[in-house]
């Protein structure tokens, strides 16, 4: 998997290289930036998978200023920890960037007017964020090892409306959105009272980037209906399996009592593995497994921070709504072709061989054969998801 994701990365530079030499003195385009927002837990800053290549500093966009925070070099896992958790780290300031010296992470916690705690991002339960993150941008398993994250910490709508304010940020993911729930049928978690965020991510889809949410693992989950999932707006990520297809009760590949359990990904745009290594949340590189939607759509959100870098590489800019078109488009499906393959599987899975391909179209090096079918699918998907949004999780 690392050696793959190795290769594109290496397909897409080239991909990117223009015809004629660039200037010694032009600089590189920056890297993609990816923010991580609605997770509830803390994370594993102390990783080397989110380290730089070099290990030194990572280069920030311009105008971005952070505070920096230097990683201990001295004792193990639990020593260092503690020194972090007595540092700014430990107990975030509102409203101030940190950068994590050697790595590709700055921290932020929004001011928010709920309360909600932010100061538990080192102390905190660190498993689901750390495999949130490095899905993304991990060294090893991440789909855009240069990319940058931005772990935005806090719930509600804070963390969306400050991403919303930062033209810096490229690309923003959700596996876990926080809102308020009322009693449902799955133990309390039957669906959203306010639509937080809604306006936020509105924002930041209609100035040119791309968010990205998980569609949910199983039937009885609200997650394809509350904000930011139901918004038509947003780009909804299913998981699949090594060969791209859905994941169906009475699967055989995946071991995880979870997914035994008669649990069933629900309709979604494109899919990403949802079984695979990911950095542990308690050593400095130790893996984990990890998945569901909850992995599957940050690696289709690095997935999209590779176009981004290929497009600035040959246009100076990016489009999110070109991106958003080119991995659906590039998608692979498993399934026979049939009217009903996109309530299945979406437009299929993503891998690297077709975000390849993708990279090849935005440098007129390649063509994407037309999805009427399911784009006509798509549009009715996104018609529906609209209506309901709006009268359902909207309406309080």
């Amino acid at each position: 998997m690392a050696s793959t994701i190795a290769r594109l990365a290496v397909l897409v530079a080239v991909l990117a290289a223009p015809a004629a030499a660039a200037p010694a003195t032009a600089a590189p385009p920056r890297p993609s930036v990816i923010a991580v927002v609605g997770e509830p837990g803390g994370l594993n800053v102390l990783h080397t998978d989110f380290r730089t290549r070099d290990g030194r500093d990572a280069v920030l966009p311009a105008g971005v200023r952070a505070v920096r925070v230097a990683l201990p070099r001295t004792g193990d896992f639990a020593a260092r920890t503690a020194t972090l958790a007595a540092g700014p780290l430990g107990h975030l300031k509102a409203g101030t960037l940190y950068y994590v010296a050697g790595t590709r992470l700055l921290v932020y916690a929004p001011r928010d007017p709920v309360g909600r705690s932010t100061t538990d991002i080192v102390t905190g339960d660190r498993l689901h964020a750390t495999g949130v993150v490095d899905a993304a941008i991990g060294r090893r398993y991440g789909t855009a090892p240069d990319a940058l994250a931005v772990f935005v910490a806090g719930g509600g709508a804070a963390p969306w409306e400050w991403v919303a304010t930062q033209p810096w940020v490229d690309i923003a993911t959700t596996s876990a959105y926080g809102t308020p729930q009322v009693a449902g049928s799955n133990g309390g978690t039957g669906g959203s009272v306010l639509c937080e965020g809604a306006a936020a991510v509105r924002r930041i889809v209609a100035s040119g980037r791309l968010v990205f949410a998980s569609s949910g693992n199983t039937t009885d989950q609200p997650e394809a209906l509350v904000s930011p999932n139901g918004l038509p707006e947003v780009f909804q990520v299913g998981g699949v399996d090594a060969a791209g297809r859905s994941w169906r009760p009475g699967h055989t590949e995946e071991s995880d009592p979870f997914y035994a359990g008669a649990n069933v990904v629900r309709p979604y745009e494109t899919g990403e593995l949802f079984s695979f290594p990911a950095a542990a949340p308690d050593s400095f590189a130790g893996t984990v497994h990890f998945g569901g939607t909850s992995g599957a759509t940050p690696r289709t959100a690095g997935w999209a921070a590779l176009l981004v870098a290929a497009a600035r590489a040959a246009r100076g800019r990016f489009d999110g709504a070109e991106v958003a078109g080119l991995l659906r488009h590039a998608a692979v499906p498993a399934e026979a072709a049939g009217p009903g393959r996109y309530f299945v599987e979406g437009y299929g899975a993503l891998n690297a061989s077709a975000v390849a391909r993708a990279a090849a179209v935005l440098h007129g090096r390649g063509t994407l054969p037309a999805r009427p079918d399911e784009d006509a699918a798509s549009a009715a998907t996104r018609q529906a998801r609209a209506a309901l949004f709006n009268a359902v999780r909207c309406s309080a």
